[in-house]
C-alpha cells in the first residue's frame, strides 16, 4: 500500500495540469453539497421550530379519515370550510394523555374560516383556531406577543385579532381596538351560515410569523363551535324542545318604522342592533336551547417533554386508538403544518436532483481527464506490466492517485465550507420573498453544519472519484505489455 501511495504521489506530481483539474472539479463539489447540506438541514431546524413552536406542536391528534387533515389548508373559498371530522371519545382520549409521561401538555382546538365584518362594508377574512386559553398557552407558552389589550381568560368569550387582521380592517376605514365587536360570519356545509357577534379582547403578532400564520386569529371555544355548527340541542325540563317565548315575524323586521311589535302584544319595543343580531343568531341556530357541544374538537395539539420522541409517541397513540377502537389519528408537526410543510420536501428533492446532475457531469469530466491521462501514460503502464506489475497492481495504483485527489482536495473544500458557513451565520441569509421566509422557517436562514454532513459529503465525492476510474483502469489494463512499451 506504501508503494502505491508513494508512486500515486509522484504520478501526481508529474501531471499537475490534469492533477489541478480533477481536483478542482471535486473541491468544487463537495463545497457545493456540503453547503447543500447546511442549508438543508437549517430550513429542517427553522420550519420545525417556527411551526411546533407557534401553532402545530410537536404531535397532532385528529378524527380518522382518509383525506389528509392538517390545521392550515383544509379550507374551500373564504368564507366555507372542508368538513374536518371531531375527535371521537375525547374524554378516553384526554385520560390517556392525562397518564402518559413523554406528553407534558396539550390543548384540544377547532378550526375554522369566517369572514369578519364591521361598519356598513369593512370584510375581512380570516383563519380562526377556537382555543382554550390556558390549555392553549401550556402548548405555547411564548408564541404570541400582545401588542394592545390582553390574552383570552378562560371561559370568557372574545377574538384576539393578528396585527395582519386589524391592519385590514384599519386600511378601510374601520379600525378596530380592544373592546369592540366585531361580526363573524361563517358557512359550513351541513348547517349553512353561521353568524356570530364577538368581542375583540386583543391584537397580536406571532414571534415567527409569515404571510399564512399572520391571518390565523384566535377565539374562544364556544364561539367557534357555534359557528361550525358544533351544536348540541338541549331538551327543558318536560322534554320538549325549548321554543322562545318572544316569537317575532319575520315581516315585521323590515317594516316602515323600523320597530318589531312581540306576538300578543300591542307595546312597540325598539330593536337595537344587539337585539337584532341575537334574533339572527336564533334563526339561524334553531328555535330550540342550542349549546355548545363540550367535547367537540377537530385538533388537539401536544407538546412533548422530548420533541425528539415524537416518532415513538406517534407509535404508541396510534396502536392505543387502534386496540381501544376509537377512530383517531396521530401525526408529527409536518402533517399538520401541511402543504407548508411539504414544500420544503419539494425543495429537498429538487436539491437531490440538482446534486445528483452535478454529479453525473463531475464523472463525465473527471473521467474524460483520466482517460486523457492514462492514455499519456501508456507506456509507463505497459513498462510497470512488464516487470511483473498485475492487473490488480496497476489498477490499484489509478485507484489510489484518484482517491488522493478525492482526499486532499475534499478536505479542501470542506474547508471552504466551513468557512462560508460561518460566514454566513455571521449575518444569515436573508429571505427574499415569504415564499423562501416559509421554507427557512422565518426571516433569516443560518446553516447548520454537522459532522455527518461532513463526512456524508466526503464518502460522497470519493464514491464520485472511484466510479470516474473505472473506465480508465479498463482502458489501461486492455493495452498489451508489449505494444504498450513500444509506444512513444
Amino acid at each position: 500500500m506504501s508503494v502505491l501511495i508513494r508512486i500515486a504521489f509522484r504520478n501526481l506530481r508529474e501531471h499537475r495540469s490534469k492533477t489541478i483539474i480533477v481536483g478542482v472539479i471535486l473541491a468544487a463539489g463537495v463545497a457545493v453539497l456540503t453547503l447543500g447540506t447546511a442549508m438543508i438541514a437549517a430550513s429542517d431546524a427553522g420550519m420545525q421550530a417556527a411551526y411546533s413552536e407557534n401553532f402545530t406542536g410537536d404531535v397532532m391528534i385528529t378524527g380518522k379519515t382518509q383525506a389528509q387533515i392538517a390545521l392550515i389548508g383544509n379550507g374551500g373559498p373564504p368564507g366555507t370550510s372542508q368538513k374536518i371530522p371531531t375527535i371521537p371519545d375525547y374524554r378516553r382520549i384526554r385520560e390517556h394523555l392525562d397518564s402518559l409521561p413523554s406528553v407534558a401538555s396539550y390543548s384540544p382546538e377547532v378550526t375554522g374560516i369566517a369572514i369578519m365584518g364591521r361598519g356598513d362594508s369593512s370584510e375581512s377574512a380570516a383563519l380562526l383556531f377556537g382555543i382554550e386559553p390556558d390549555k392553549y398557552r401550556s402548548v405555547f407558552p411564548r408564541n404570541i406577543t400582545i401588542s394592545s389589550g390582553q390574552f383570552l381568560k378562560p371561559g370568557q368569550e372574545g377574538i384576539l385579532l393578528t396585527q395582519k387582521v386589524a391592519q385590514s380592517f384599519a386600511d378601510k376605514g374601520e379600525p378596530v381596538k380592544p373592546g369592540d365587536r366585531i361580526l363573524l360570519t361563517s358557512r359550513t356545509q351541513d348547517t349553512g351560515f353561521k353568524i356570530r357577534e364577538v368581542t375583540v379582547r386583543g391584537i397580536f403578532g406571532y414571534r415567527s410569523s409569515n404571510e399564512i400564520l399572520d391571518m390565523v386569529c384566535l377565539l374562544d371555544i364556544d364561539d367557534i363551535r357555534a359557528l361550525t355548527g358544533m351544536d348540541v340541542t338541549a331538551p327543558d325540563s318536560g322534554g320538549s324542545t325549548n321554543v322562545s317565548s318572544d316569537p317575532v315575524n319575520l315581516d315585521d323586521l323590515f317594516s316602515s318604522g323600523g320597530t318589531l311589535t312581540t306576538a300578543g302584544s300591542a307595546t312597540v319595543t325598539a330593536r337595537t342592533e344587539s337585539g337584532l343580531l341575537g334574533f339572527l343568531r336564533t334563526q339561524t341556530e334553531g328555535a330550540g336551547n342550542v349549546q355548545p357541544d363540550p367535547t367537540a374538537y377537530t385538533f388537539i395539539l401536544l407538546r412533548l417533554t422530548d420533541p425528539a420522541a415524537a416518532p415513538e409517541v406517534i407509535s404508541g397513540l396510534n396502536s392505543y386508538f387502534h386496540s381501544s377502537g376509537i377512530e383517531a389519528h396521530a401525526a408529527g408537526w409536518a402533517a399538520a403544518a401541511g402543504g407548508l410543510a411539504q414544500l420544503t420536501s419539494v425543495i429537498k428533492n429538487m436539491f437531490v436532483a440538482v446534486i445528483l446532475i452535478i454529479s453525473v457531469v463531475a464523472i463525465i469530466i473527471i473521467m474524460n481527464t483520466l482517460v486523457i491521462s492514462v492514455t499519456e501514460r501508456t507506456a509507463e503502464i505497459g513498462t510497470i506490466r512488464a516487470i511483473g506489475g498485475t492487473r490488480g497492481f496497476v489498477r490499484g495504483m489509478i485507484v489510489t492517485e484518484t482517491l488522493v485527489i478525492a482526499g486532499v482536495f475534499g478536505a479542501i473544500g470542506i474547508a471552504f465550507s466551513i468557512l462560508a458557513v460561518l460566514l454566513l451565520n455571521l449575518t444569515g441569509i436573508p429571505a427574499p420573498n415569504q415564499v423562501f421566509a416559509i421554507l427557512f422557517g422565518g426571516p433569516t436562514l443560518h446553516p447548520i453544519l454537522t459532522l455527518k454532513s461532513v463526512l456524508t459529503s466526503f464518502a460522497a465525492i470519493a464514491v464520485v472519484g472511484i466510479v470516474s476510474s473505472l473506465y480508465p483502469v479498463s482502458v489501461a489494463l486492455r493495452v498489451p505489455p508489449v505494444r504498450a512499451i513500444q509506444t512513444e
